[in-house]
């Protein structure tokens, strides 16, 4: 045979690893590139936050995000709820852990009693800590950076 590399009755010696190397490393590529997409960025709610300068990081272990958006939609922990499912996923919450803190993420868009309503309800509901989410705004304190 001619160009065949392999002629005759002996055994073969040698193996080409080369092909196999081709594909695990096509494999790695792939494998690689979907676990980008399916990591990627988290979803998120977008929320134009108020500015303040005097916020706290929380080390607060038992929280659930609230999320309160322009159009008045309610979010917790990413999913939508109604007032009334909100009232009750909020008491779920508290039956969970009596400490529990709720984080709240509220539109600079929505008018003050909008937000003292949602305080409320949620203190109604027996969530006696919360705190409230804003975006540093280092023209009031240029030291809090």
């Amino acid at each position: 045979m001619a160009g065949g590399g392999y002629s005759g009755g002996g055994s073969i010696e040698e193996i080409n690893v080369t092909p196999l190397v081709d594909i695990m490393l096509c494999l790695m590529v792939i494998f690689m590139i979907a676990a980008a997409l399916v990591v990627a960025a988290p979803k998120a709610i977008e929320v134009d936050l108020p500015k303040a300068s005097s916020g706290k990081v929380l080390k607060e272990p038992s929280t659930f995000a609230i999320v309160y958006g322009d159009k008045e939609e309610l979010f917790i922990n990413g999913k939508a709820f109604d007032w009334d499912s909100f009232r009750r996923e909020v008491r779920r919450q508290r039956a969970l852990d009596e400490k529990v803190q709720a984080v709240i993420s509220a539109s600079a868009k929505l008018s003050y009693g909008r937000v003292m309503r949602l305080i409320d309800a949620i203190r109604i509901d027996g969530v006696e800590r919360y705190a409230l989410n804003i975006e540093s705004d280092s023209e009031l304190n240029p030291k809090a950076d």
